[in-house]
């Protein structure tokens, strides 16, 4: 962001800042708009495409494969902070903490995993996996982890998913 921010001023750093990666002027970012502000953010060598998947994943909230600006404000807000209170990009060239996985999970942001959630989740950790497959691994981890029965997974509940399937090597 320091880059970005020397660059830019005014009341809404934000909208500046969407404005200057939307080279295009469509209102939305592209995949390739995405590569570019992240390959002149992060340190040489970090994997640029696969973070830019991994916010289109977590963000993309309609999964068109452009973030609005609604969206970009978002992934902003999340994103640490450095000492100067700025959004931390580097931070992005690293796993995603559990309470990370679960914002990714939560897309309609209720605080709860529902089932169709969980299984984009899933299918966005492992693309190869097939639809019976899938049915099955998201209907054991409801079964397992859904404490309250009420099918949806809180927090705490997704989290202990994770932790499990990591143990056993899954994540």
């Amino acid at each position: 962001m320091k880059k970005w921010a020397s660059k830019l001023g005014g009341a809404d750093e934000n909208e500046a800042m969407f404005d200057k990666i939307d080279s295009d002027q469509t209102g939305r970012l592209s995949i390739s708009e995405l590569d570019a502000f992240l390959a002149f953010e992060l340190p040489a060598g970090a994997d640029v495409e696969t973070i830019t998947d991994t916010i289109l994943d977590a963000y993309d909230k309609n999964k068109d494969e452009l973030l609005t600006f609604d969206e970009f404000v978002t992934f902003i807000e999340a994103l640490p902070k450095d000492k100067d209170g700025l959004p931390n990009f580097v931070s992005l060239n690293r796993e995603p903490t559990p309470e990370e996985y679960f914002t990714r999970a939560d897309t309609n942001n209720d605080g709860r995993v529902s089932f169709d959630e969980a299984q984009v989740f899933l299918r966005s950790k492992d693309s190869t996996i097939n639809k019976a497959g899938l049915n099955y691994v998201t209907s054991q981890m409801f079964t397992e982890f859904d404490d309250d029965r009420n099918r949806t997974l809180n927090k705490d509940e997704f989290l202990t998913s994770l932790q499990d399937a990591n143990d056993k090597g899954g994540f």
